[in-house]
């Protein structure tokens, strides 16, 4: 129930700012030099950059959810998201503090913490991708690595915010279920 209403409310967020095209949204981006205004640690996630951007994260949270969410209590699965969003914003912050014009979006680092929270509690769970079939464990150390060396190649893409998104899904995972 919690991720259907999350993602209702990104929705509605997205849609009224791709409609009215207003740029009054970006006052819920996450800009680290302007990390006083609090709230856009919890506003960032609602706000997408583009319609890709919005349906990637939208249908990599369902494909995620549907064998994670289980393990979780409604209330435990908010706290799931409110923790781990902020948490793969932090290396974001940190490494763009002094740059005013870099800003966070988008629902990118609690996606990666749910798909890599899954592989952390299913590693064997075999994944049929077309012509990819493996445990996911493997798509995930494969698909980590990818992230690092783009991260390298420094995209115009918070690939920090996916790499500490799996990170603290995972590490969350272990503390979670001990």
């Amino acid at each position: 129930m919690i991720t259907i209403s999350l993602i209702i409310l990104i929705s509605l967020i997205f849609t009224s700012k791709s409609v009215s095209g207003s740029s009054s949204l970006f006052l819920l981006n996450l800009i680290p030099s302007r990390i006083l205004q609090f709230w856009r640690l919890f506003t960032f996630t609602f706000v997408h950059s583009s319609w890709s951007h919005f349906f990637g994260n939208i249908s990599l949270l369902l494909i995620g959810f549907l064998g994670f969410y289980q393990h979780f209590s409604n209330l435990e699965f908010f706290y799931f998201f409110i923790i781990t969003s902020i948490l793969s914003a932090i290396p974001f912050i940190v490494v763009n503090f002094s740059n005013s014009t870099k800003s966070l979006c988008g629902l990118s680092g609690f996606v990666f913490a749910v798909l890599y929270g899954f592989i952390t509690i299913n590693p064997l769970f075999n994944l049929n991708l077309y012509f990819f079939n493996c445990p996911i464990w493997i798509f995930g150390l494969i698909h980590f690595t990818l992230e690092i060396i783009g991260s390298i190649n420094k995209r115009n893409v918070s690939l920090l915010s996916h790499i500490s998104g799996a990170i603290v899904g995972s590490l969350y995972i272990l503390i979670y279920l001990k």
